[in-house]
């Protein structure tokens, strides 16, 4: 389970991560809440707090769960092309590998869902040592040194649950976060397929070496 947010600063932090990323302006938030803007203003600075009826509203305008505003979000490894600015872009992936991630933890604490749990040594600093990592990996897996036909499939006997959805063109390739045993990967839909495995074959590697 998620640990819950202690302050009403840092709930107020979601809300208003939550309104942005939904293309919501502090005024027409407050407009379709029925609530003066400066009441939401301090909402989001942690300066009012919000009974269970406003919280709920919230979440129904914002498509989030009441749960998303009270628990501390999955740390998420991201990856993108080097001399790319993506900030917005970012946020994108990293709200979306949370949104799978909760439905992954919800699926694994009703027992619909089981993972072997993998891992290798962690703290790779070599060429040799990734190349005995990946060795490794295949063993696991019990095939040689030939290419991996469906690799989606072959990562899920590793632990790790891959996704595809479209971010956008060029800019994010992909992100990967640990949920309790069970790892998770979100990689770029808007990638050509090659690119797509490669992304894939990266977060597989933050899953093996936990790094």
């Amino acid at each position: 389970m998620r640990a819950r947010l202690r302050s009403w600063t840092a709930v107020g932090g979601r809300v208003a991560a939550a309104r942005e990323l939904a293309g919501f302006s502090q005024r027409e938030l407050s407009e379709r809440l029925g609530i003066h803007r400066s009441a939401l203003t301090r909402v989001e600075l942690g300066q009012r707090q919000l009974d269970a009826l406003e919280l709920s509203r919230i979440a129904e305008l914002l498509g989030r769960t009441v749960e998303w505003f009270l628990t501390v979000p999955a740390e998420t490894l991201a990856s993108r092309r080097a001399g790319i600015s993506a900030d917005h872009g970012v946020q994108r992936l990293e709200d979306a590998l949370d949104q799978v991630s909760r439905d992954v933890e919800l699926l694994s604490d009703v027992g619909a869902l089981t993972l072997a749990a993998t891992g290798l040594q962690s703290g790779v600093t070599t060429l040799a040592e990734a190349e005995a990592g990946a060795a490794e990996a295949r063993a696991l897996l019990g095939c040689g040194d030939g290419p991996l036909v469906d690799l989606q499939a072959m990562v899920e006997r590793l632990g790790l649950l891959a996704f595809s959805l479209d971010l956008g063109p060029g800019v994010i390739d992909g992100g990967y976060l640990r949920t309790g045993q069970v790892g998770v990967a979100l990689v770029n839909g808007a990638a050509i397929a090659g690119q797509r495995r490669v992304n894939l074959a990266h977060e597989l590697g933050h899953h093996l070496l936990a790094d």
